[in-house]
Protein backbone atom coordinates (compact mmCIF):
# COMPACT_ATOMS: atom_id res chain seq x y z
CA UNK A 1 0.00 0.00 0.00
CA UNK A 2 1.47 3.38 -0.84
CA UNK A 3 -0.63 5.70 1.28
CA UNK A 4 -1.03 5.23 5.08
CA UNK A 5 -1.76 7.27 8.21
CA UNK A 6 0.98 8.03 10.33
CA UNK A 7 -0.45 8.06 13.93
CA UNK A 8 1.08 9.77 17.71
CA UNK A 9 1.60 7.92 20.44
CA UNK A 10 -1.97 7.74 21.42
CA UNK A 11 -3.36 6.82 18.09
CA UNK A 12 -4.91 10.01 16.48
CA UNK A 13 -3.54 10.27 12.95
CA UNK A 14 -1.37 13.21 12.28
CA UNK A 15 -0.75 12.77 8.63
CA UNK A 16 -0.46 10.20 5.74
CA UNK A 17 2.13 9.09 4.54
CA UNK A 18 2.97 8.38 0.81
CA UNK A 19 5.87 5.80 -0.29
CA UNK A 20 6.08 5.60 -4.11
CA UNK A 21 8.67 2.73 -5.64
CA UNK A 22 10.01 4.34 -8.54
CA UNK A 23 13.00 1.85 -9.67
CA UNK A 24 16.36 0.89 -9.18
CA UNK A 25 18.75 3.13 -8.19
CA UNK A 26 21.34 2.57 -10.79
CA UNK A 27 24.15 3.73 -8.57
CA UNK A 28 23.56 1.41 -5.60
CA UNK A 29 21.62 -1.46 -7.09
CA UNK A 30 18.55 -0.49 -4.30
CA UNK A 31 15.84 -0.05 -4.76
CA UNK A 32 14.25 3.77 -5.31
CA UNK A 33 11.19 5.14 -2.97
CA UNK A 34 9.88 8.45 -3.04
CA UNK A 35 9.16 9.23 0.76
CA UNK A 36 6.64 12.30 1.63
CA UNK A 37 3.92 13.07 3.90
CA UNK A 38 0.63 14.94 3.19
CA UNK A 39 -1.94 16.19 5.78
CA UNK A 40 -4.95 14.61 4.60
CA UNK A 41 -5.88 11.18 2.77
CA UNK A 42 -7.32 12.61 -0.35
CA UNK A 43 -4.10 15.01 -0.93
CA UNK A 44 -1.89 12.43 0.12
CA UNK A 45 -3.70 10.31 -2.96
CA UNK A 46 -3.49 13.35 -4.96
CA UNK A 47 0.20 13.13 -4.09
CA UNK A 48 0.84 9.99 -4.92
CA UNK A 49 -0.73 10.23 -8.38
CA UNK A 50 1.02 13.18 -8.87
CA UNK A 51 4.50 11.31 -8.25
CA UNK A 52 3.99 8.23 -10.43
CA UNK A 53 3.12 11.09 -13.48
CA UNK A 54 6.22 13.19 -12.76
CA UNK A 55 8.65 9.56 -12.68
CA UNK A 56 6.61 8.48 -15.51
CA UNK A 57 6.85 12.10 -18.08
CA UNK A 58 11.09 12.17 -16.39
CA UNK A 59 9.80 16.05 -14.53
CA UNK A 60 10.03 14.47 -10.86
CA UNK A 61 11.70 17.01 -8.89
CA UNK A 62 13.63 15.21 -6.08
CA UNK A 63 12.89 16.34 -2.35
CA UNK A 64 15.13 19.42 -1.43
CA UNK A 65 18.46 18.68 0.24
CA UNK A 66 19.17 22.10 0.57
CA UNK A 67 18.97 23.74 3.93
CA UNK A 68 15.77 25.94 4.95
CA UNK A 69 17.85 28.87 5.31
CA UNK A 70 19.44 28.13 1.88
CA UNK A 71 15.86 28.23 0.14
CA UNK A 72 14.96 31.62 2.13
CA UNK A 73 17.84 33.11 1.02
CA UNK A 74 16.83 32.13 -2.76
CA UNK A 75 13.13 32.72 -2.19
CA UNK A 76 13.76 36.33 -1.07
CA UNK A 77 15.89 37.26 -4.20
CA UNK A 78 14.27 35.23 -6.68
CA UNK A 79 10.20 35.95 -5.49
CA UNK A 80 9.72 38.28 -3.24
CA UNK A 81 12.38 40.99 -4.19
CA UNK A 82 10.54 41.10 -7.43
CA UNK A 83 6.89 40.89 -6.59
CA UNK A 84 6.63 42.90 -3.75
CA UNK A 85 6.84 46.64 -2.43
CA UNK A 86 10.34 47.44 -1.47
CA UNK A 87 9.06 48.30 2.31
CA UNK A 88 7.13 44.39 2.48
CA UNK A 89 10.08 42.93 0.98
CA UNK A 90 12.59 44.56 3.81
CA UNK A 91 10.36 43.19 6.63
CA UNK A 92 10.14 39.71 4.50
CA UNK A 93 14.18 39.94 4.93
CA UNK A 94 14.45 41.24 8.21
CA UNK A 95 11.94 38.45 9.34
CA UNK A 96 14.31 35.75 7.16
CA UNK A 97 17.80 37.10 8.68
CA UNK A 98 16.77 37.73 12.08
CA UNK A 99 14.17 35.44 12.89
CA UNK A 100 13.89 32.39 10.75
CA UNK A 101 17.51 32.07 9.46
CA UNK A 102 19.12 31.74 13.52
CA UNK A 103 17.11 29.00 14.56
CA UNK A 104 15.96 27.00 11.42
CA UNK A 105 18.43 27.92 8.92
CA UNK A 106 20.63 24.62 9.22
CA UNK A 107 17.26 22.88 8.91
CA UNK A 108 16.89 20.38 5.72
CA UNK A 109 13.97 21.81 3.85
CA UNK A 110 12.94 17.87 3.32
CA UNK A 111 13.05 17.21 6.78
CA UNK A 112 11.17 20.46 8.05
CA UNK A 113 8.11 19.76 10.55
CA UNK A 114 5.25 21.76 12.33
CA UNK A 115 7.06 21.07 15.70
CA UNK A 116 9.95 23.09 13.99
CA UNK A 117 7.31 25.93 13.29
CA UNK A 118 5.67 25.78 16.50
CA UNK A 119 9.15 25.61 18.54
CA UNK A 120 10.27 28.99 16.79
CA UNK A 121 7.15 31.01 17.61
CA UNK A 122 7.12 29.50 21.46
CA UNK A 123 10.78 30.62 21.59
CA UNK A 124 10.82 34.03 19.72
CA UNK A 125 7.57 34.47 22.64
CA UNK A 126 9.96 33.47 25.58
CA UNK A 127 12.51 36.44 24.09
CA UNK A 128 9.69 38.89 24.89
CA UNK A 129 8.96 39.51 21.23
CA UNK A 130 5.54 40.79 20.46
CA UNK A 131 2.54 38.53 18.78
CA UNK A 132 2.13 41.05 15.84
CA UNK A 133 5.76 40.08 15.08
CA UNK A 134 6.03 36.51 15.88
CA UNK A 135 2.56 36.70 13.62
CA UNK A 136 4.62 38.26 10.15
CA UNK A 137 7.33 35.78 11.05
CA UNK A 138 4.68 33.21 10.71
CA UNK A 139 3.09 34.79 7.86
CA UNK A 140 6.56 35.09 5.93
CA UNK A 141 7.57 31.73 6.84
CA UNK A 142 3.93 30.22 5.67
CA UNK A 143 4.60 32.42 2.05
CA UNK A 144 7.83 31.27 0.83
CA UNK A 145 6.73 27.35 2.10
CA UNK A 146 4.03 27.77 0.13
CA UNK A 147 6.49 28.30 -2.83
CA UNK A 148 8.33 25.54 -1.94
CA UNK A 149 5.10 23.18 -2.78
CA UNK A 150 4.49 25.18 -5.80
CA UNK A 151 8.08 24.46 -6.68
CA UNK A 152 7.17 20.51 -5.18
CA UNK A 153 10.48 20.59 -2.70
CA UNK A 154 7.57 19.88 0.07
CA UNK A 155 4.76 17.85 -0.36
CA UNK A 156 2.59 20.22 2.30
CA UNK A 157 2.77 23.61 3.71
CA UNK A 158 4.05 22.44 7.10
CA UNK A 159 2.74 26.04 8.91
CA UNK A 160 -0.72 25.14 7.79
CA UNK A 161 -0.58 22.44 11.06
CA UNK A 162 0.51 25.62 13.25
CA UNK A 163 -2.26 27.95 14.70
CA UNK A 164 -0.57 31.44 13.66
CA UNK A 165 -0.22 34.03 17.10
CA UNK A 166 -2.93 35.53 17.54
CA UNK A 167 -3.17 38.93 17.73
CA UNK A 168 -5.53 41.60 19.62
CA UNK A 169 -6.75 43.60 17.17
CA UNK A 170 -6.87 47.89 18.38
CA UNK A 171 -9.38 49.89 16.85
CA UNK A 172 -7.81 52.71 15.25
CA UNK A 173 -8.56 55.84 17.23
CA UNK A 174 -8.57 59.34 15.47
CA UNK A 175 -8.17 63.17 16.44
CA UNK A 176 -10.83 64.56 18.10
CA UNK A 177 -13.00 67.69 16.92
CA UNK A 178 -11.11 69.78 19.49
CA UNK A 179 -7.64 67.98 18.88
CA UNK A 180 -7.94 68.34 15.18
CA UNK A 181 -8.52 72.20 15.85
CA UNK A 182 -5.62 72.68 18.42
CA UNK A 183 -3.67 70.90 15.48
CA UNK A 184 -4.40 73.19 12.33
CA UNK A 185 -4.30 76.03 14.61
CA UNK A 186 -0.05 75.39 14.47
CA UNK A 187 -0.19 73.75 10.98
CA UNK A 188 -1.53 76.91 9.52
CA UNK A 189 2.02 78.18 10.60
CA UNK A 190 4.02 75.91 9.24
CA UNK A 191 5.27 75.46 5.43
CA UNK A 192 3.35 72.04 5.04
CA UNK A 193 -0.26 73.27 5.73
CA UNK A 194 -1.70 71.83 2.84
CA UNK A 195 -0.19 68.89 3.27
CA UNK A 196 -1.66 68.34 6.67
CA UNK A 197 -5.14 69.51 5.82
CA UNK A 198 -5.11 67.16 2.94
CA UNK A 199 -4.72 64.28 4.93
CA UNK A 200 -7.12 65.16 6.89
CA UNK A 201 -9.80 65.93 3.83
CA UNK A 202 -8.66 63.10 1.88
CA UNK A 203 -7.90 60.18 3.81
CA UNK A 204 -4.41 59.51 1.78
CA UNK A 205 -1.72 57.36 2.96
CA UNK A 206 1.45 58.94 3.83
CA UNK A 207 3.22 57.24 0.80
CA UNK A 208 0.51 58.71 -1.54
CA UNK A 209 0.68 62.18 -0.26
CA UNK A 210 4.27 62.42 -0.90
CA UNK A 211 4.04 60.71 -3.94
CA UNK A 212 1.81 63.21 -5.32
CA UNK A 213 2.65 65.36 -8.60
CA UNK A 214 0.97 68.52 -9.81
CA UNK A 215 -0.31 66.44 -12.71
CA UNK A 216 -2.32 64.18 -10.67
CA UNK A 217 -4.17 67.22 -9.04
CA UNK A 218 -7.64 68.68 -11.38
CA UNK A 219 -7.81 71.65 -8.72
CA UNK A 220 -10.56 73.08 -11.59
CA UNK A 221 -12.38 69.94 -11.38
CA UNK A 222 -11.72 69.71 -7.91
CA UNK A 223 -10.01 66.09 -7.51
CA UNK A 224 -7.01 63.83 -7.34
CA UNK A 225 -6.01 60.42 -8.86
CA UNK A 226 -3.65 58.63 -6.79
CA UNK A 227 -0.95 56.99 -9.09
CA UNK A 228 2.13 56.16 -6.88
CA UNK A 229 3.56 56.13 -3.16
CA UNK A 230 7.43 57.17 -1.82
CA UNK A 231 8.87 54.90 0.60
CA UNK A 232 11.00 55.76 3.53
CA UNK A 233 13.99 55.97 1.48
CA UNK A 234 12.34 58.28 -1.30
CA UNK A 235 11.44 55.55 -3.99
CA UNK A 236 8.19 55.29 -5.74
CA UNK A 237 6.32 52.50 -6.92
CA UNK A 238 2.39 52.10 -7.48
CA UNK A 239 0.09 52.64 -4.32
CA UNK A 240 -0.69 49.91 -1.59
CA UNK A 241 -4.25 49.42 -3.21
CA UNK A 242 -2.68 48.68 -6.84
CA UNK A 243 -4.92 50.31 -9.37
CA UNK A 244 -4.68 54.25 -9.02
CA UNK A 245 -7.95 55.66 -7.71
CA UNK A 246 -10.03 58.94 -7.81
CA UNK A 247 -9.90 61.18 -4.54
CA UNK A 248 -12.61 64.36 -4.36
CA UNK A 249 -11.13 67.68 -2.86
CA UNK A 250 -12.76 70.04 -0.35
CA UNK A 251 -13.04 73.48 -1.49
CA UNK A 252 -10.98 74.59 1.54
CA UNK A 253 -7.76 71.70 0.29
CA UNK A 254 -8.11 73.67 -3.33
CA UNK A 255 -7.93 76.82 -2.11
CA UNK A 256 -4.61 75.50 -0.03
CA UNK A 257 -3.07 74.41 -3.07
CA UNK A 258 -4.02 77.13 -5.10
CA UNK A 259 -2.21 79.49 -2.63
CA UNK A 260 0.77 76.70 -2.02
CA UNK A 261 0.94 76.74 -6.00
CA UNK A 262 1.86 80.37 -6.20
CA UNK A 263 4.27 79.98 -3.42
CA UNK A 264 6.33 77.20 -5.20
CA UNK A 265 6.08 79.42 -8.44
CA UNK A 266 8.12 81.96 -7.09
CA UNK A 267 10.38 79.46 -5.23
CA UNK A 268 11.34 77.99 -8.45
CA UNK A 269 11.84 81.30 -10.70
CA UNK A 270 14.08 82.92 -6.96
CA UNK A 271 15.49 79.80 -5.50
CA UNK A 272 19.23 79.22 -6.62
CA UNK A 273 19.39 75.21 -8.18
CA UNK A 274 15.92 74.94 -7.80
CA UNK A 275 15.35 70.99 -8.98
CA UNK A 276 11.87 71.18 -11.10
CA UNK A 277 10.78 67.64 -9.65
CA UNK A 278 7.20 67.84 -9.87
CA UNK A 279 5.77 67.00 -7.03
CA UNK A 280 3.39 68.79 -4.76
CA UNK A 281 5.27 68.73 -1.57
CA UNK A 282 9.06 70.14 -1.57
CA UNK A 283 11.70 71.84 0.08
CA UNK A 284 12.02 75.55 -1.11
CA UNK A 285 14.66 74.51 -3.64
CA UNK A 286 12.21 71.89 -5.39
CA UNK A 287 13.44 68.35 -3.50
CA UNK A 288 10.95 66.52 -2.32
CA UNK A 289 10.46 65.54 1.23
CA UNK A 290 11.45 61.86 3.00
CA UNK A 291 8.04 60.95 4.12
CA UNK A 292 9.74 59.05 7.02
CA UNK A 293 11.62 61.91 8.16
CA UNK A 294 8.48 64.05 7.85
CA UNK A 295 6.33 61.71 9.92
CA UNK A 296 9.01 61.09 12.53
CA UNK A 297 10.35 64.89 13.33
CA UNK A 298 8.38 67.53 11.61
CA UNK A 299 4.76 66.43 12.68
CA UNK A 300 5.92 65.01 16.01
CA UNK A 301 7.24 68.82 16.04
CA UNK A 302 4.02 69.99 15.25
CA UNK A 303 2.20 67.38 17.88
CA UNK A 304 4.27 69.02 20.37
CA UNK A 305 3.54 72.55 19.52
CA UNK A 306 -0.42 71.62 19.27
CA UNK A 307 -0.44 70.05 23.16
CA UNK A 308 -1.61 66.20 21.69
CA UNK A 309 -0.33 62.98 22.09
CA UNK A 310 3.42 62.17 21.49
CA UNK A 311 2.17 58.86 20.44
CA UNK A 312 0.06 60.23 17.51
CA UNK A 313 0.95 58.79 14.01
CA UNK A 314 0.67 60.89 10.48
CA UNK A 315 -1.11 57.87 9.95
CA UNK A 316 -3.56 58.45 13.04
CA UNK A 317 -4.74 61.91 10.34
CA UNK A 318 -6.13 59.08 7.58
CA UNK A 319 -8.41 57.47 10.33
CA UNK A 320 -9.10 61.14 11.34
CA UNK A 321 -10.64 61.47 8.20
CA UNK A 322 -12.26 57.61 7.93
CA UNK A 323 -13.75 57.61 11.08
CA UNK A 324 -15.51 61.22 10.97
CA UNK A 325 -16.92 60.18 7.61
CA UNK A 326 -18.86 57.65 9.00
CA UNK A 327 -19.89 59.56 11.64
CA UNK A 328 -21.25 62.05 9.63
CA UNK A 329 -23.53 60.12 7.76
CA UNK A 330 -20.96 59.58 4.83
CA UNK A 331 -21.60 56.64 2.61
CA UNK A 332 -19.50 53.54 3.83
CA UNK A 333 -18.77 52.95 0.25
CA UNK A 334 -18.01 55.73 -0.96
CA UNK A 335 -15.76 56.09 2.49
CA UNK A 336 -14.35 52.84 0.88
CA UNK A 337 -13.45 53.95 -2.27
CA UNK A 338 -11.54 57.01 -1.41
CA UNK A 339 -9.88 55.23 1.55
CA UNK A 340 -8.73 52.62 -1.61
CA UNK A 341 -10.17 49.66 0.11
CA UNK A 342 -11.39 46.80 -1.50
CA UNK A 343 -13.89 45.68 0.84
CA UNK A 344 -16.44 48.55 1.68
CA UNK A 345 -17.08 45.77 4.57
CA UNK A 346 -13.90 46.10 6.04
CA UNK A 347 -14.31 50.03 6.16
CA UNK A 348 -16.93 49.37 8.15
CA UNK A 349 -15.95 46.76 10.28
CA UNK A 350 -12.74 48.73 11.70
CA UNK A 351 -14.18 52.38 11.95
CA UNK A 352 -17.47 51.06 13.15
CA UNK A 353 -16.70 52.13 16.62
CA UNK A 354 -16.91 55.58 14.79
CA UNK A 355 -20.80 55.20 14.99
CA UNK A 356 -20.99 54.28 18.30
CA UNK A 357 -22.75 57.48 19.95
CA UNK A 358 -24.75 58.07 17.23
CA UNK A 359 -26.00 54.27 17.22
CA UNK A 360 -26.44 54.53 21.03
CA UNK A 361 -28.41 58.14 20.19
CA UNK A 362 -30.79 55.85 17.73
CA UNK A 363 -31.99 53.37 20.14
CA UNK A 364 -32.81 55.99 22.57
CA UNK A 365 -35.00 57.72 20.10
CA UNK A 366 -36.61 54.74 18.89
CA UNK A 367 -37.25 53.42 22.53
CA UNK A 368 -38.85 56.95 23.45
CA UNK A 369 -40.85 56.64 20.33
CA UNK A 370 -42.11 53.37 20.97
CA UNK A 371 -43.48 54.37 24.20
CA UNK A 372 -45.38 57.59 23.14
CA UNK A 373 -43.13 60.43 24.69
CA UNK A 374 -41.36 61.61 21.56
CA UNK A 375 -43.53 64.29 19.53
CA UNK A 376 -41.03 66.22 18.25
CA UNK A 377 -39.47 62.83 17.14
CA UNK A 378 -42.74 61.26 15.35
CA UNK A 379 -43.14 64.70 13.82
CA UNK A 380 -40.04 65.41 12.44
CA UNK A 381 -40.28 61.82 10.81
CA UNK A 382 -43.59 62.31 9.75
CA UNK A 383 -42.68 65.23 7.71
CA UNK A 384 -39.77 63.54 6.13
CA UNK A 385 -41.96 60.07 5.09
CA UNK A 386 -44.97 62.59 4.08
CA UNK A 387 -42.53 64.30 1.42
CA UNK A 388 -40.71 61.21 0.40
CA UNK A 389 -44.14 59.97 -0.56
CA UNK A 390 -44.77 62.76 -1.95
CA UNK A 391 -42.07 63.12 -3.93
CA UNK A 392 -42.02 59.21 -5.18
CA UNK A 393 -45.57 57.98 -5.21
Amino acid sequence: MSVHPERDASGKITGWRVRVYVGIDPKTGKKRMVDRIAPTEREAKRLEAAIRQQFAMNTWVPPAREKLGDFLNQWLETEARPNTRPGTFRRYEEMVRLRINPYLGQVPLSKLTPRHVAMLLARLHQEGLSDRTRLYVYRTLHRALQVAVEWNLMGRNVCDAVRPPKVRETLPVGLSRAQVDRFLAVARQHRLYPLWLMALHTGLRRGELFGLRWEDLNLEEGYLVVQRSMDAKGNLGPPKSGAGRVVPLSPEVVQALRQWRVEQEIERATVEGYQDTGFVFTHPDGRPWNPHNTANRTFKALLKKAGLPPTTRLHDLRHTFASRSLAAGAHPRAVSEILGHHDPGFTVRRYAHALGEDAKDAVKRLQSYLRGNGGDLVGSDSDEAGGEEAANP
